[in-house]
């Protein structure tokens, strides 16, 4: 969840060109505790 809600975060932020089709997200919660977030633009 944390890293869907970054995601969704950082897509509202950027300035996204047109070359730019996915958007891909990682967050390192603690050790083995991590989670990825892509979408597709």
């Amino acid at each position: 969840m944390l890293a869907i809600y970054s995601l969704d975060s950082i897509i509202a932020k950027l300035k996204l060109g047109p070359n730019i089709s996915k958007v891909k997200v990682g967050i390192d919660e603690g050790t083995g505790q991590g989670a990825w977030a892509s979408r597709e633009l």
